[in-house]
């Protein structure tokens, strides 16, 4: 074992391709097994067609055998306006004080995102086959090819963002001197799936939330409002109306354009592992819905919209659009976890499992050491914080996801 590992590692040759359908789509379902939707074939070929930016994957191969991939966006500037602008993975804005006095603007942008550019979520790419030393470097090699190809570009900085924890020690396994940062942007909220029913789901919760879960259940009911399931290509331009709503309420004021442009490239790659829950009043009229995605058994909660003109008052439409009907569903079909995104209180009292998100950034070749000094306060602090915010839910912050993968406390 140990020689064609060192044979595999001798032969390892990595390589930079445009367009994702350079690669086999078998060959990269294979690579990604057991990784979630956001690493994903179809997933990730819509990414490529809507945003602006050059999408561009490093792949690294033994042979003819795909062994690691990386793919990768470029970052012109800090746009934070719309869908297509950088927004939460401008990681300027949420990196620069680690060092402050030390890492002015010329040392970020341009520059690049490897992983994911919308989900916030990464996976690496890796083959599960491989023995921890072959892995660490075939990862090792496709980090080492991104930062030249960065360079090679003209760019500045790079930067992973939203490694789940697990993805977060494969980088710093292969790359130790990589300073892995919390996310001060947000946690991330994941359900296991591990009962045998939807009210063995309920009964899970704690005395209080368990009776308010059935309260917003009852209420629900009472208004005669239902949830039926459908595919996104049959409804992405009601849906995207809806949505327009949800994101104007909150400020942030996508054009109806753009959202019908992000639904239709989703419905193009994305539409047979679609799920959307869709919320009709007793007049058969569609007031609500939620858009998931199955993948890996997993399902994956992108967006949520409403009629607010036409929703009754205190219809608890959100949380049976997004939590109940959803876990129903998915026990039905058998599936493992739910992923809900962006962790918040509600999710948590639902039952959701919350954990941090890691991301490595090196804003400038000059400065790496600027980060590197200042990552342990910073993830102790941040840690810190999330966890106060999260207390009362300190059964569900599961110990493993919380370790700092640079060996804190």
């Amino acid at each position: 074992m140990t020689v064609v590992r060192r044979r595999m590692q001798e032969t390892l040759e990595t390589s930079i391709v445009s367009t994702l359908d350079d690669v086999d789509r078998e060959e990269w379902t294979t690579l990604t097994e057991g990784l979630g939707l956001y690493a994903s074939y179809p997933y990730l070929r819509f990414a490529e067609h809507f945003f602006a930016e050059r999408a561009w994957y490093v792949l690294c191969r033994a042979g003819d055998r795909l062994v690691a991939a990386l793919p990768a966006y470029d970052c012109a500037g800090a746009t934070t306006i719309g869908l297509e602008g950088l927004g939460p993975y401008d990681y300027r804005s949420q990196f620069a004080d680690l060092a402050p006095g030390r890492t002015g603007g010329a040392e970020w942008y341009p520059g690049a995102l490897g992983g994911t550019r919308t989900g916030y979520v990464t996976d690496v790419s890796v083959d599960g086959r491989l023995g921890e030393r072959a892995r660490d470097e075939a990862v090792q090699r496709v980090l080492a090819r991104f930062s030249a190809e960065v360079r090679a570009s003209g760019g500045h900085s790079e930067a992973l963002m939203y490694l789940t924890p697990t993805a977060a020690a494969v980088v710093r396994s292969a790359a130790p001197d990589a300073s892995l940062l919390v996310s001060p942007f947000s946690a991330d909220a994941y359900l296991p799936l591990h009962f045998a029913g939807f009210d063995e789901y309920l009964s899970s919760l704690p005395g209080q939330r368990r009776h308010t879960a059935r309260r917003e259940r009852r209420r629900f009911h009472e208004l005669g409002l239902r949830i039926t399931t459908a595919r996104l290509g049959d409804h992405y331009e009601e849906v995207a109306s809806l949505v327009r709503n949800v994101h104007h309420k909150h400020g942030q004021m996508d054009e109806l354009g753009a959202l019908l442009r992000w639904f239709s490239l989703q419905v193009e790659f994305v539409d047979e592992a679609s799920v959307l829950f869709l919320c009709r009043d007793t007049g058969g009229r569609l007031v609500g819905c939620s858009s998931f995605f199955v993948w890996n058994g997993g399902l994956y909660g992108r967006c949520v919209g409403f009629d607010y003109a036409r929703l009754p008052a205190r219809s608890y439409a959100y949380f049976n659009l997004v939590f109940y009907e959803p876990i129903r569903w998915a026990l039905d079909a058998g599936l493992e976890m739910i992923h809900f995104g962006m962790a918040s209180a509600a999710k948590a009292a639902r039952g959701s499992r919350i954990r941090p998100s890691w991301s490595s950034v090196r804003p400038s070749s000059q400065r790496p050491r600027a980060f590197a000094d200042s990552a342990a306060g910073w993830n102790m602090r941040i840690l810190s914080a999330w966890r106060l915010q999260y207390a009362d839910f300190a059964s569900q912050l599961s110990r493993a996801d919380w370790n700092d993968p640079n060996g804190g406390a």
